[in-house]
């Protein structure tokens, strides 16, 4: 355990640029008024976990119903 933290000591300068990074971005996914938001959102998850060497999809999961409102997910 000691070692992860050595680990998130040395680089959270880093991790809080990628907190600020997601953060900055109002994506409240059940709000239809921030869906344009929520879109980016996923698109800059992706590219940091890309950049991490996870591979990742986006799929279109089609339409949501939310406050009597369809809306395209993605």
């Amino acid at each position: 355990m000691e070692k992860v933290i050595e680990f998130l000591d040395a680089n959270e300068a880093k991790w809080i640029d990628r907190l600020s990074e997601n953060v900055a971005v109002a994506s409240i996914s059940c709000q239809p008024e921030n869906r344009p938001q929520t879109i980016e959102q996923m698109h800059i998850a992706d590219k940091m976990l890309k950049g991490l060497g996870c591979s990742t999809e986006m799929v279109d999961i089609g339409k949501l119903l939310v406050l009597s409102q369809n809306f395209w997910l993605v």
